[in-house]
């Protein structure tokens, strides 16, 4: 069976998932055409665990396809 917990990361989270600098979310936020767009819930972004996943996987068959 799949695990279909649904989590949400903030931007810390996702900077700490991701091993960069939350500076470095919010140029990705504005430039980088595969980041996911944030659900804001009180004011504040967050990401759901499938939307980081996702991400992950294009830039690593980016990574793949481009090597």
């Amino acid at each position: 069976m799949e695990n279909t917990t649904k989590m949400l990361f903030d931007k810390k989270s996702v900077a700490t998932l991701l091993d960069v600098s939350v500076p470095t979310i919010n140029r990705r936020m504005k430039n980088d055409k595969h980041f996911p767009k944030p659900l804001l819930i009180g004011g504040k972004n967050f990401w759901s665990n499938e939307q980081i996943n996702h991400y992950i996987d294009t830039i690593q068959s980016e990574c793949t396809s481009t090597a």
